[in-house]
């Protein structure tokens, strides 16, 4: 399993842990328990892969389409307004404070393009909630920070049950998600834990607090002609407080329409041709299975559902003596990666991942303050990416769309983009104060295992997080800025 950590910057911390899968999905995307079940099942019967380091895909894998299968095309919802302006009552936000974004104070004089359809509110000088006029998204945050913990009980929590059961009344009401030629699920609860971690005297080994429940998260799972549905639309969740009230929602879901159907006229040998196609970029670094592969709908949030094959495939790196780069004896977990191949069609719009602009190369480990992207206006948070280096170019996508979703409605005026880096070593251990300790908010892009990750791929450059000495600590406590760090990686907190 992943986890993607908000991590408050102290080695007396709270870690905020976030359950996702190590799964990247064209796009860069990483998420879909489901899939998890999935691969653990196949992982038994799992060929074996050639050494060689081609791509091992089995043609009895891959299903057979039916004769013909409906595309289905989209239409935006209505904000629920009613329904929000309650929530945040319940929060006690004043909901008729609600303005277009272009208004908020922050944004004064930014003008960001497209802010005009969308409306938004403020709790405590944040963004509590927007939605969009035009596409009916919306979205309203949670307020960590002021949640109050419990002991967490396992997976027979009450506060499950009583999430779900709201989660069950809130999506069943036509207002949320309108009845259409789709069906949806409501699915398991997942919790939201910290916990907090203290260095011993002296240093040696780190006492733990009991687990604590912070949230509970349902998501609705959704399917269309009876098959499931992935992409950035039909995401639906409820976030549910320790006492049963609503502190979250989010809500990407359009209406669908059955609009004409697609037949697949491949066989199921041409269909194996293209998904070697789409994955031999791995095999030549990298030993790639094929682990899965189903048909299934992807939603584009834009236009249309369409039929496609979903292929899960584990890619396992093959070391290889690299100038300038140390194997480690602790490797990181392998890659599990989603594509998805149109059925009946050449392409789809929302496949293609858009990669953007590549980390630049750091000064070095000399302790040289390297030249910031900007200089920061006084007040702006400065945000540092770092990005594993040889990899698969998602890695870069994953780091670019977390600095776009910044950067949203203006959000590029109050953040400076001030590291963007491949990441070494030495950004970590020796010459953390002049980068990952010299920004308030770093973000990782890298391979993990317990307490530890790569920065070479997922078996060279390592970073031993339990050898980082007290002296050379993060935050404040230790002289220097970080004050969250988002570690998007494999089981690197176990």
């Amino acid at each position: 399993m992943t986890q993607t950590l908000l991590f408050r910057s102290r080695f007396s911390c709270l870690a905020i842990l976030m359950g996702t899968l190590c799964v990247f999905a064209t796009g860069g995307k990483a998420q879909e328990k489901s899939a998890g079940r999935e691969i653990r099942a196949t992982q038994a019967l799992e060929p074996q892969v050639n050494l060689e380091g081609r791509i091992q895909v089995s043609p009895n894998l891959i299903p057979a389409a039916p004769g013909a299968l409906p595309v289905f095309r989209l239409s935006a919802q209505k904000p629920p307004e009613e329904f929000l302006r309650q929530t945040l009552r319940g929060l006690g936000v004043e909901a008729n404070r609600a303005e277009p974004l272009s208004k908020l104070p922050q944004l004064a004089g930014k003008e960001p393009a497209g802010a005009e359809e969308f409306v938004g509110i403020q709790n405590r000088g944040h963004l509590g909630a927007y939605w969009s006029m035009k596409s009916g998204d919306v979205e309203v945050f949670p307020d960590l920070v002021n949640q109050k913990p419990e002991k967490f009980s396992g997976e027979a929590a009450p506060q499950f049950q009583r999430a779900a059961g709201l989660a069950k009344e809130i999506f069943s009401r036509g207002d949320i998600l309108a009845k259409d030629a789709t069906q949806f699920t409501i699915g398991e609860p997942l919790p939201l834990l910290g916990q907090t971690a203290e260095r011993n005297p002296g240093g040696q080994g780190v006492t733990d607090s009991a687990r604590l429940l912070y949230l509970t998260y349902v998501p609705v799972r959704r399917t269309a002609a009876g098959r499931p549905v992935y992409g950035p639309g039909s995401r639906a969740l409820l976030a549910v407080g320790n006492d049963g009230s609503i502190q979250g929602f989010l809500r990407r879901w359009k209406t669908a329409t059955p609009s004409g159907e697609v037949k697949e006229a491949r066989s199921s040998l041409q269909v194996r041709s293209a998904i070697l196609q789409h994955l031999e970029p791995f095999s030549r670094v990298a030993q790639v299975s094929v682990l899965s592969v189903e048909i299934a709908y992807f939603d584009d949030n834009v236009e249309r559902l369409s039929p496609v094959y979903r292929v899960t495939a584990r890619v396992h790196y093959l070391p290889k003596p690299t100038p300038g780069t140390n194997a480690v004896k602790q490797l990181a977990d392998d890659d599990f990666i989603v594509r998805y191949i149109p059925i009946g069609a050449e392409t789809l719009p929302g496949l293609t991942p858009q990669v953007g602009p590549s980390p630049a190369n750091p000064e070095g480990p000399r302790g040289v303050v390297p030249a910031p992207g900007v200089v920061p206006a006084p007040g702006d948070p400065t945000v540092g990416r770092y990005v594993v280096r040889n990899d698969d170019s998602n890695w870069v996508a994953d780091a670019n769309e977390f600095w776009n979703g910044v950067t949203s409605w203006g959000g590029g005026g109050l953040f400076s983009n001030a590291q963007y880096y491949w990441a070494h070593p030495f950004e970590f251990t020796s010459s953390e104060a002049s980068y990952v300790n010299s920004v308030q908010v770093a973000l990782n892009e890298v391979h993990g295992n317990w307490w530890f990750f790569t920065t070479y791929q997922n078996w060279g450059d390592g970073v031993d997080i339990d050898s980082i000495p007290p002296s050379q600590g993060y935050g404040s406590a230790n002289g220097g800025h970080l004050d969250y760090w988002i570690l998007h990686s494999c089981e690197v907190v176990p």
